[in-house]
């Protein structure tokens, strides 16, 4: 059974047999086949591209672990600085949300405050974007970005912490 333009029938894949392709897809050895030559560009492309992309995020990831934060001089610096600030932060908020959750004690209370989260960070998103504007497309815009989020995560920790501390009880408190 012999598949349409080219292509091989699964039964084909399973054999290998070269005669079950068609002539202009059999290598010189008659068992393997063969990609077209825009095929092999395109493989040797996209490997060079990974390559890339895998050397440009190790370069990073050294770089932004080698500065030193205390004595951060150039915007670049800077922008790495409070980004790592602003990651610190953010797992610290994930750690709180998490204890939170763990302190719901009914499912409504559980969906309310995965709502509220949800709710909130994009309204953190979307207000820090907006007191960034301002320098958007500049080099200082991740260093505005990264202080407006890590404020506001900040801020957002300590709302939770407040419902964490709250006694038993006390009716105002989801928790």
């Amino acid at each position: 059974m012999k598949a349409h333009a080219g292509r091989h029938s699964s039964a084909n894949v399973q054999t290998g047999r070269a005669d079950d392709v068609e002539p202009d897809r059999r290598s010189r050895g008659g068992t393997a086949l063969k990609g077209t030559k825009e095929d092999d560009m395109r493989t040797e492309l996209l490997c060079a591209v990974a390559c890339l992309v895998l050397a440009l995020a190790a370069a990073h990831a050294k770089s932004a672990k080698a500065v030193d934060c205390s004595s951060a001089t150039t915007q670049r610096d800077m922008n790495l600085c409070f980004d790592r600030e602003r990651q610190a932060v953010d797992q610290e908020l994930n750690r709180t949300y998490h204890d939170a959750m763990e302190r719901a004690s009914r499912p409504n209370i559980k969906a309310s405050l995965r709502d509220a989260e949800a709710a909130w960070s994009i309204y953190r998103d979307k207000q820090c974007e907006f007191e960034s504007s301002g320098v958007r497309g500049g080099s200082v815009y991740a260093t505005i970005v990264a202080l407006c989020l890590t404020k506001a995560t900040r801020a957002r920790i300590e709302d939770l912490r407040r419902f964490l501390k709250c006694e038993e009880g006390d009716l105002s408190c989801p928790l």
